[in-house]
């Protein structure tokens, strides 16, 4: 693992993967985050949150109970002018009047510092500044936060998949080029993409769950004519939102993957989607892909769930949950974790049936890219660097 800089900004080492290095390093002492005018401090201990402080609001853990329901607006009121006629801390001031008992006071400490991690995790801009210093005494570290959970849970909320996984840092490029097709052009996309191999690029953008996606009709044309004249394949990850992007890029490409997972929520998704589709355009092929088949969540058989759709499952991803959080841990394809296993075979029929490059068991060069060099026929060449 590279060092970790004392200073630095968010837009070149991102927080999750700041609080993924500092959690393996078992870094202790201070952590300060700023944005703007919002400034949090956040207290490590081996890695882990054990406490926070916040320069934007000195009130935040009694606005927190309120909002929660612990305490009533009066009750708040009472902490308040406690705090100020005594100088004391909220805590304390909380223990005092009898709002709180010493077991309650550290599940909301405990929530507080999650609360405020996962609103800095949807920061796209900001600075850090690290403090090293003793590790505190087991008195003063009543409780760990799982830093592992925080990040899973904010990185769900305000990060795309692609850039999860491929380890990118987010832009603003795809929201750019949606909302304004007139700076579309090749030295825009060479600038708004990040290129993670020399096989691959992506343009991705990071959005809130709030945001609304405005574009133009003739940005998706022109951004696809102008990926189309450097790249061999483009692939989009559409969201369900968003529906008039999704509608459009639909009239546009060649092929469609339906990814779902075999529950009653994943049913009734599909069932909407396909209609959609079919709604929106005819003749377009739509590949169904089962997702982590074989977990403890999958609620029906591949073949019942095909009989409720009325669609065939053409491929079955299965569960693999080694190889699924190594992967998420490391910030890498599946595929260049564990290109063996039977997660990233399928996947490799997905690519073979989209590429037109399906092995044939009477050639015995199947399997190669070019039948003479003997490389396997695997997109793990799209992750290769240099």
């Amino acid at each position: 693992m590279a060092a970790i800089p004392d200073t630095g900004r968010l837009e070149e080492i991102s927080l999750p993967r700041l609080l993924g290095d500092l959690y393996r390093a078992q870094f202790n002492g201070r952590v300060e985050l700023g944005r703007q005018r919002v400034e949090h401090t956040f207290l490590l201990a081996s890695g882990a949150a054990i406490g926070c402080e916040s320069a934007a609001n000195k009130n935040g853990l009694c606005d927190q109970l309120v909002t929660a329901g612990t305490i009533t607006q009066k009750d708040r009121d009472r902490a308040i002018s406690l705090i100020k006629s005594k100088g004391c801390k909220e805590a304390n001031a909380l223990l005092q009047l009898g709002l709180l008992d010493p077991r309650g006071l550290v599940l909301a400490l405990r929530d507080q510092v999650r609360f405020r991690l996962l609103e800095c995790i949807s920061w796209p801009k900001g600075a850090f500044t690290l403090d090293a210093g003793a590790p505190p005494s087991e008195a003063a570290n009543p409780f760990r936060i799982d830093v592992y959970a925080v990040l899973q849970a904010g990185i769900e909320a305000h990060w795309r998949a692609d850039q999860v996984l491929l380890d990118l840092e987010p832009t603003t490029g795809l929201r750019d080029a949606l909302e304004s097709p007139g700076r579309i052009d090749s030295l825009f996309v060479e600038s708004a993409t990040a290129r993670l191999t020399e096989n691959l690029s992506v343009m991705a953008t990071e959005e809130t769950l709030s945001s609304e996606v405005h574009f133009k009709p003739e940005a998706i044309d022109l951004l696809f004519d102008t990926l189309g004249r450097t790249n061999e394949y483009i692939i989009v990850d559409l969201p369900r939102s968003a529906l008039a992007v999704r509608q459009r890029i639909f009239e546009t490409v060649t092929d469609i993957l339906l990814i779902t997972e075999l529950t009653l929520p994943g049913l009734r998704d599909a069932m909407r989607i396909i209609s959609s589709i079919e709604e929106t355009v005819s003749g377009k092929s739509v590949i169904v892909i089962a997702n982590r088949t074989g977990s403890p969540h999958q609620a029906m058989s591949p073949k019942d769930f095909q009989k409720a759709l009325g669609h065939k499952i053409e491929f079955l991803i299965p569960q693999d949950d080694k190889a699924f959080k190594q992967a998420a841990n490391n910030g890498k394809p599946l595929i260049q974790i564990d290109s063996r296993g039977k997660p990233a075979k399928a996947m490799q029929s997905i690519v073979d049936k989209l590429t037109g490059e399906k092995k044939s068991a009477k050639n015995k060069d199947a399997g190669t890219r070019d039948g003479k060099s003997g490389k396997k026929s695997s997109w793990s060449w799209i992750f290769k660097k240099g």
